[in-house]
């Protein structure tokens, strides 16, 4: 399907973005599938795996939704619809596939502020393109859960999931993650009037890591 079906298509609702980071391991078994019910949220990557009953999950790695058909052998609402990026090795999918919507990236930070056919914005970090996503569907706000951007307690997302780092150290790819999240941010909240937000099962802003230590 063409992703601009989705323009909209959520008015006037919460968003919740759903990430792969440590913190969404401190939530009790079936407690975020509850908590997520009822809402809109789209995964990020694998966060299908976590079993929350995802409404979407957002990939710009297709190799990902093909890991999860041969796992799941077929579509349910762990991961919901996959939105896809186009590119090798699905570069087959048609935006006419019922299955799926599918899209094309640009690095234009113009793709934030203006909704373009067949084509989201791509940026440092696929909770990026689901914050723009979000706003394009009309999101009241957006809530980011497990979307940490870091280590805690030494563990971080990439210990338990596909990830692509390309050589480079965590703690750079990851304050890439936070400058991006913060640029997106700026725009989607003060040009498009939608507030992001983070949703943490951690106590305070700056004891995460030791309330992150007590959860293990």
């Amino acid at each position: 399907m063409k992703i601009e079906k989705l323009w909209d298509k959520h008015f006037g609702s919460d968003v919740y973005i759903v990430g792969t980071g440590p913190s969404i391991r401190c939530w009790r078994p079936g407690a975020l599938r509850q908590f997520l019910k009822g809402r809109v949220s789209i995964g990020l990557n694998q966060a299908w795996v976590y079993d929350v009953g995802l409404t979407y999950s957002l990939t710009v790695h297709p190799e990902l939704l093909l890991d999860y058909l041969d796992k799941k052998g077929e579509l349910d609402d762990s991961a919901g619809k996959w939105i896809v990026k186009r590119k090798a090795p699905m570069d087959h999918l048609r935006t006419d596939d019922k299955h799926h919507y599918v899209f094309n990236s640009g690095t234009s930070l113009d793709l934030v502020r203006h909704r373009q056919a067949d084509t989201l914005y791509l940026g440092r970090g696929i909770q990026c393109t689901a914050i723009s996503l979000a706003a394009h569907m009309g999101a009241k706000a957006v809530h980011l859960l497990g979307c940490d951007m870091g280590s805690l307690g030494g563990d971080h997302h990439a210990h338990r999931q596909h990830v692509q780092f390309h050589g480079l150290a965590s703690e750079d790819v990851y304050a890439e993650y936070r400058r991006w999240t913060a640029r997106i941010r700026t725009i989607v909240r003060d040009e498009l009037r939608v507030p992001v937000l983070h949703v943490t099962p951690l106590l305070g802003a700056v004891s995460a890591e030791e309330d992150y230590g007590r959860h293990c």
